[in-house]
This record gives structure tokens, sequence and C-alpha cells, in this order.
């Protein structure tokens, strides 16, 4: 009913057109109606097209996510994408309109939770269940502000420095992998330190391997394709016949590099320049 009415000039013609799309596309229920913290409530379920429905979504998004970079917005769209959603149901107060509850249900790729591509997934999805209850409403709050905080930035950034972790020591499980079947870490060296392009032949590289290793040469390729998404061009692999490394820049502090090789891992404070941590 508000949203009949019009949207808030901020939100750009694209998404109040997207959100009069969602509007006349809904089809709404009646349930059996409820009380909810007190209150007698009407329940409705609104049901939508998962198509207006995810414009909304991606239109809604560019509101919150200003800043992205191109690869961004090309993997938070793909992720909104992936998104179906089941129902929404809303309980809307009989004495004055407000919403008083909603519930919203969906169903996502258990690799976009998990912000990892793994084959080992297949299509395992997980269903999602979000339920939001408003009460006391005109009832002022006192919150106290933590004394420890996290921005969200910061939070961003050690999150994105575990999938860093993450990618890198798979990596490490894969290359041992490839040793196991080839007897080597590769047939020829990667001496320019390039992941992005590697040479031939070498760990790195997705080509000019024994068959034995193809499973692990596979591994290898999602691996590295994982962290280059992670990091762009702030990533280093060297190899060897006999010895490798990678590293690649933390997200939180620029002068640390997470580092995995043939023997270990480690936290350095230089670009790696051959097949070591150091």
């Amino acid at each position: 009913k508000i949203a009949s009415n019009g949207v808030p000039p901020f939100v750009g013609d694209e998404i109040g057109q997207s959100l009069q799309d969602f509007i006349k596309g809904v089809d709404i229920i009646g349930k059996t109606d409820e009380t909810v913290a007190g209150v007698a409530t009407y329940h409705y379920q609104v049901n939508s097209s998962d198509a207006t429905t995810k414009k909304l979504s991606s239109s809604l998004s560019d509101i919150f996510f200003t800043t992205l970079s191109p690869d961004m917005r090309v993997g938070l769209d793909q992720g909104l994408g992936a998104v179906s959603l089941d129902s929404i149901e809303v309980w809307v107060g009989k004495a004055d309109s407000n919403v008083y509850q909603y519930k919203i249900i969906a169903t996502i790729p258990l690799s976009k939770v998990l912000g990892i591509e793994d084959k080992g997934l297949g299509d395992s999805r997980v269903k999602l269940e979000w339920v939001t209850k408003i009460h006391d409403l005109g009832v002022v709050n006192k919150i106290d502000i933590p004394t420890e905080v996290t921005a969200m930035s910061d939070f961003v950034k050690s999150v994105n420095d575990m999938n860093i972790k993450d990618a890198l020591d798979t990596l490490k499980t894969s290359a041992q992998t490839f040793h196991n079947a080839s007897g080597n870490f590769g047939k020829a060296s990667n001496p320019t330190g390039s992941c992005a392009k590697p040479a031939d032949r070498s760990l790195f590289s997705p080509t000019g391997h024994a068959a034995s290793a193809s499973i692990a040469v596979g591994d290898i390729a999602t691996n590295l394709s994982a962290l280059i998404a992670l990091v762009g061009d702030r990533e280093s692999c060297y190899s060897t016949t006999s010895a490798w490394a990678a590293a690649a820049q933390l997200a939180s502090d620029p002068t640390s590099f997470y580092c995995v090789d043939d023997k270990g891992k480690a936290i350095l404070t230089n670009k790696i320049s051959g097949p070591a941590c150091k």
C-alpha cells in the first residue's frame, strides 16, 4: 500500500520501476489471523515470481553496495541470481496496519553459502528461514553501545583473510596429491611467479601433465581461480620440479603475506621470489 503510492526519490528510476514490477506481480493470500507479541494481526502470504524478485534484489543492492568493482558486482549478481525465494509471509496489525512480523524462506546453493566452488558439493542446497518480529512500537529503547566494536570494513577484510588462507591451504593439499600421483611438482619450473599465466607443464599449469594426475591438476586450477578472484594480482606462484611456494597479500594488512610451500606455511612481511616461504 505504501510502496504503490511512489518510492523515495533517492532510490532512482530503475529501482522504482523494479519495485513497481514486483508489486504488480505479487499474489497475496490471506491465512489464519494470529496474535503477535500480544497484538491481533492479519496474516498474509505473498507470492511473487523469481524474475521480479531477483530484479528487485539486484536493484536494491545498488543502494547498499555503491563501490563494488566490476568483478565483485558480477559475483554479487550471481549470488542473488542463485537464490530461490520460496515464500514471504507478513503479519499486519488489525488496529494500526503496522507490520509486526515477517518471514522469508529461501533456498540457496551450498557453494554460495560457503563462498567456495567445490565439485564435491555437487548441487547441494540450503534452505534459509528468516523471521523478524517487531514489537513495543513507540517504546523508547535504551541501547548501550559496546566499548569495543569492529568496523564492518574490518570484519569484511578478516573474512577475506580467512578465504585467502583457505584457498592456499587447499592448494597445498592439491599440490601434495599431484606429487603423489606424478612423483614431482611438475615437469617444468614456473620461474616468473605468475599464478594466472604459469609456464606450461609446471605445477600451476593445467596442461602438460600425466593422466594419473588429472584430478589434482583440476583441483589446482580451481584453487588458483578462487585465489585470483580474491586477491586479483596480489599473489605469487613459484615452482621447480622438486619444490614450490604460493603466497598472497592479506586483505587486513597489505604488509603481510600468507604463504604455503611444500614444507609448511608462514606469515611473511615480503613477497616471495622463489619456491619457498622466505
